[in-house]
């Protein structure tokens, strides 16, 4: 069975929403290998763009918001511009308690990128 391109896509936008470090690098490897098993090893050229056009439309979809201790539009204008959505798409927030920073959240994926967070983690670490 032939598989399309945008399958292939979807399956590397998924493993990659799932897994992170070394498990995506062999997830990523599992689908490589599995269009090559398949004789689809010429898509892959195409699998770039593929990918980019598979995230795009899981993130139109999404529920995205933005919190920084800064200027939230500022912020608000970078995700849009890194996640290639408009940004009227975008909830975007200020919150003085993260000290500096931002956290950003794409459905139920948290990237906690402020400087609180980073206190909290370290004070868990050293526990």
């Amino acid at each position: 069975m032939k598989t399309n391109i945008e399958t292939y896509a979807e399956l590397l936008v998924s493993a990659s929403l799932d897994v992170a470090g070394s498990k995506l690098d062999d997830r990523v490897k599992e689908v490589l290998n599995l269009m090559d098993s398949r004789g689809d090893a010429h898509l892959i050229k195409r699998l770039e763009s593929a990918v980019s056009g598979a995230y795009n439309k899981l993130v139109a979809g999404s529920d995205i918001q933005v919190t920084t201790a800064g200027d939230p539009e500022a912020l608000k204008v970078q995700v849009a511009k890194l996640l290639k959505c408009h940004e009227e798409d975008i909830v975007a927030m200020q919150d003085q308690e993260l000290i500096g920073g931002a956290v950003v959240k794409v459905d139920n994926t948290i990237i906690d990128a402020s400087v609180s967070g980073s206190l909290r983690r370290l004070a868990t670490h050293l526990k």
